[in-house]
Protein backbone atom coordinates (compact mmCIF):
# COMPACT_ATOMS: atom_id res chain seq x y z
CA UNK A 1 0.00 0.00 0.00
CA UNK A 2 2.80 2.55 1.07
CA UNK A 3 4.84 1.73 -1.95
CA UNK A 4 2.89 1.12 -4.33
CA UNK A 5 -0.45 3.53 -3.67
CA UNK A 6 1.48 5.83 -1.99
CA UNK A 7 4.58 6.62 -3.61
CA UNK A 8 3.40 5.73 -7.14
CA UNK A 9 0.23 6.67 -7.22
CA UNK A 10 -0.50 9.22 -5.14
CA UNK A 11 1.81 12.01 -6.48
CA UNK A 12 0.06 11.30 -10.28
CA UNK A 13 -3.15 12.04 -8.41
CA UNK A 14 -2.03 14.90 -6.38
CA UNK A 15 -1.33 16.75 -9.66
CA UNK A 16 -4.50 15.95 -11.16
CA UNK A 17 -6.19 17.64 -8.19
CA UNK A 18 -3.61 20.41 -7.95
CA UNK A 19 -4.32 21.02 -12.03
CA UNK A 20 -8.16 21.50 -10.91
CA UNK A 21 -7.27 23.41 -8.10
CA UNK A 22 -5.24 26.10 -9.25
CA UNK A 23 -6.80 26.08 -13.30
CA UNK A 24 -10.84 26.40 -11.96
CA UNK A 25 -9.76 30.19 -12.10
CA UNK A 26 -8.10 30.47 -15.02
CA UNK A 27 -10.62 28.00 -17.50
CA UNK A 28 -13.68 29.66 -15.99
CA UNK A 29 -12.23 33.39 -15.68
CA UNK A 30 -13.02 34.22 -12.89
CA UNK A 31 -10.04 35.89 -11.49
CA UNK A 32 -11.96 39.88 -11.40
CA UNK A 33 -14.67 37.76 -9.45
CA UNK A 34 -12.10 36.48 -6.45
CA UNK A 35 -10.31 40.29 -6.32
CA UNK A 36 -14.00 41.10 -5.00
CA UNK A 37 -13.30 38.95 -1.77
CA UNK A 38 -11.62 40.38 1.00
CA UNK A 39 -9.08 37.62 0.54
CA UNK A 40 -4.79 37.98 -1.11
CA UNK A 41 -3.83 35.94 -3.12
CA UNK A 42 -1.05 34.19 -0.74
CA UNK A 43 -4.29 33.11 1.29
CA UNK A 44 -5.79 31.45 -1.63
CA UNK A 45 -3.04 30.03 -2.47
CA UNK A 46 -2.40 28.51 1.18
CA UNK A 47 -6.04 27.30 0.93
CA UNK A 48 -5.58 25.39 -1.96
CA UNK A 49 -2.59 23.51 -0.47
CA UNK A 50 -4.43 22.42 2.25
CA UNK A 51 -6.97 21.30 -0.09
CA UNK A 52 -4.58 18.93 -1.23
CA UNK A 53 -3.18 17.97 2.14
CA UNK A 54 -6.93 16.69 3.56
CA UNK A 55 -7.58 15.52 0.62
CA UNK A 56 -4.37 13.17 0.87
CA UNK A 57 -5.09 12.26 4.57
CA UNK A 58 -8.43 11.23 3.40
CA UNK A 59 -6.60 9.16 0.49
CA UNK A 60 -4.44 7.80 3.24
CA UNK A 61 -7.01 6.53 5.49
CA UNK A 62 -9.57 4.96 2.77
CA UNK A 63 -6.56 3.13 1.31
CA UNK A 64 -5.25 1.67 4.91
CA UNK A 65 -8.81 0.58 5.94
CA UNK A 66 -9.21 -0.51 2.57
CA UNK A 67 -5.63 -2.70 2.61
CA UNK A 68 -6.71 -3.95 5.72
CA UNK A 69 -11.04 -5.22 5.36
CA UNK A 70 -9.11 -7.35 2.48
CA UNK A 71 -6.23 -8.69 4.45
CA UNK A 72 -8.86 -9.32 7.22
CA UNK A 73 -11.33 -11.23 4.99
CA UNK A 74 -8.28 -13.52 3.43
CA UNK A 75 -6.68 -13.71 7.00
CA UNK A 76 -7.67 -11.99 9.95
CA UNK A 77 -4.04 -13.53 11.63
CA UNK A 78 -2.26 -10.99 9.14
CA UNK A 79 -4.21 -7.92 10.75
CA UNK A 80 -2.17 -6.02 14.04
CA UNK A 81 -1.36 -2.76 15.14
CA UNK A 82 -3.90 -1.29 13.42
CA UNK A 83 -4.47 2.44 14.76
CA UNK A 84 -0.72 2.47 14.54
CA UNK A 85 -0.62 2.16 10.78
CA UNK A 86 -3.60 4.13 10.18
CA UNK A 87 -1.65 6.79 12.19
CA UNK A 88 1.32 6.10 10.26
CA UNK A 89 -0.27 6.34 6.84
CA UNK A 90 -1.67 9.63 7.35
CA UNK A 91 1.91 10.61 7.94
CA UNK A 92 2.58 8.72 4.75
CA UNK A 93 0.14 10.78 2.55
CA UNK A 94 1.50 14.06 4.32
CA UNK A 95 4.87 13.40 3.14
CA UNK A 96 4.19 12.24 0.24
CA UNK A 97 2.08 15.50 -1.32
CA UNK A 98 4.94 17.66 0.43
CA UNK A 99 7.42 16.22 -1.96
CA UNK A 100 5.34 16.11 -4.71
CA UNK A 101 4.53 19.66 -4.59
CA UNK A 102 7.68 19.91 -7.05
CA UNK A 103 5.41 18.43 -9.31
CA UNK A 104 2.21 21.01 -8.44
CA UNK A 105 4.85 23.68 -9.02
CA UNK A 106 5.68 22.16 -12.81
CA UNK A 107 2.05 21.79 -13.60
CA UNK A 108 1.27 25.77 -12.58
CA UNK A 109 4.80 26.78 -14.41
CA UNK A 110 3.97 25.10 -17.52
CA UNK A 111 0.05 25.82 -17.75
CA UNK A 112 -1.18 23.64 -19.86
CA UNK A 113 -4.14 21.45 -20.23
CA UNK A 114 -5.18 18.40 -17.60
CA UNK A 115 -3.93 15.98 -19.66
CA UNK A 116 -0.27 17.34 -19.88
CA UNK A 117 -0.55 18.16 -16.31
CA UNK A 118 -1.34 14.76 -15.44
CA UNK A 119 1.67 13.38 -17.66
CA UNK A 120 3.95 15.95 -15.40
CA UNK A 121 2.98 14.30 -12.50
CA UNK A 122 3.48 10.98 -13.55
CA UNK A 123 6.21 11.49 -15.50
CA UNK A 124 7.73 13.00 -11.33
CA UNK A 125 6.78 10.09 -10.34
CA UNK A 126 8.25 7.76 -12.68
CA UNK A 127 11.74 9.39 -12.35
CA UNK A 128 11.95 8.88 -8.81
CA UNK A 129 11.19 5.25 -9.35
CA UNK A 130 13.64 5.33 -12.46
CA UNK A 131 16.34 7.25 -9.51
CA UNK A 132 15.63 4.63 -7.06
CA UNK A 133 16.65 1.17 -9.82
CA UNK A 134 19.54 3.55 -10.98
CA UNK A 135 20.78 3.98 -7.59
CA UNK A 136 19.80 1.48 -6.02
CA UNK A 137 23.12 0.44 -4.69
CA UNK A 138 24.09 4.06 -3.96
CA UNK A 139 22.53 4.55 -0.69
CA UNK A 140 23.73 8.00 -0.07
CA UNK A 141 22.21 8.66 -3.19
CA UNK A 142 19.03 7.28 -3.29
CA UNK A 143 18.19 8.76 0.52
CA UNK A 144 18.44 12.54 -1.06
CA UNK A 145 15.45 11.56 -4.04
CA UNK A 146 12.29 13.43 -2.70
CA UNK A 147 9.86 10.52 -2.72
CA UNK A 148 12.33 8.57 -1.91
CA UNK A 149 13.18 10.27 1.50
CA UNK A 150 9.36 9.96 2.99
CA UNK A 151 9.05 6.96 1.70
CA UNK A 152 12.38 5.29 3.43
CA UNK A 153 11.66 7.18 6.82
CA UNK A 154 8.05 6.06 7.03
CA UNK A 155 9.43 2.36 6.84
CA UNK A 156 11.95 2.86 8.58
CA UNK A 157 8.73 3.45 11.46
CA UNK A 158 6.82 0.72 10.72
CA UNK A 159 9.61 -2.04 10.30
CA UNK A 160 11.26 -0.66 14.19
CA UNK A 161 7.45 -0.88 15.16
CA UNK A 162 6.42 -3.70 13.99
CA UNK A 163 10.00 -5.96 15.02
CA UNK A 164 9.95 -4.44 18.58
CA UNK A 165 5.95 -6.22 18.71
CA UNK A 166 7.72 -9.12 18.01
CA UNK A 167 10.67 -8.88 20.32
CA UNK A 168 13.32 -8.67 17.38
CA UNK A 169 16.38 -6.65 17.87
CA UNK A 170 16.43 -3.48 15.44
CA UNK A 171 17.88 -0.54 15.99
CA UNK A 172 16.15 3.09 16.24
CA UNK A 173 15.84 5.25 13.13
CA UNK A 174 19.76 7.84 13.29
CA UNK A 175 18.93 11.30 14.72
CA UNK A 176 20.12 12.66 11.58
CA UNK A 177 18.11 10.41 9.72
CA UNK A 178 15.26 12.76 11.26
CA UNK A 179 16.90 15.29 10.59
CA UNK A 180 17.84 15.30 6.99
CA UNK A 181 14.25 13.98 6.39
CA UNK A 182 13.34 17.30 8.24
CA UNK A 183 15.52 19.66 6.71
CA UNK A 184 14.66 18.03 2.73
CA UNK A 185 10.66 18.97 3.68
CA UNK A 186 11.43 22.26 4.79
CA UNK A 187 13.12 23.16 1.89
CA UNK A 188 11.07 21.63 -1.06
CA UNK A 189 8.13 22.81 0.99
CA UNK A 190 9.39 26.14 0.83
CA UNK A 191 10.84 26.67 -2.45
CA UNK A 192 7.76 24.86 -4.03
CA UNK A 193 5.46 27.31 -1.80
CA UNK A 194 7.02 30.33 -2.63
CA UNK A 195 7.53 29.21 -6.69
CA UNK A 196 3.97 28.62 -6.41
CA UNK A 197 2.98 31.96 -5.15
CA UNK A 198 4.82 33.72 -7.78
CA UNK A 199 3.33 31.40 -10.56
CA UNK A 200 -0.02 32.30 -9.43
CA UNK A 201 0.14 35.83 -8.99
CA UNK A 202 1.79 36.06 -12.26
CA UNK A 203 -1.84 34.55 -13.74
CA UNK A 204 -3.72 36.69 -11.82
CA UNK A 205 -2.79 39.94 -13.01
Amino acid sequence: NIVYSFMLFLPCLIGSVGAVLFFAERDNDTFKNIRSIPITCGQLVLVKLAVLYLWAVFYAMLTTVSVTVFCAAVNYRAVYDFPFKLMVSILAGIMIVSFSLPAVVMVIYFNQNYVLSILLAFSYSILNWFFLILFAGHEMIVKFLPLITGLFWVSFILDYRKKALFGDYVSPVHMSDHLRVFVSLVIIFTLSVTLILRFYKKWSR
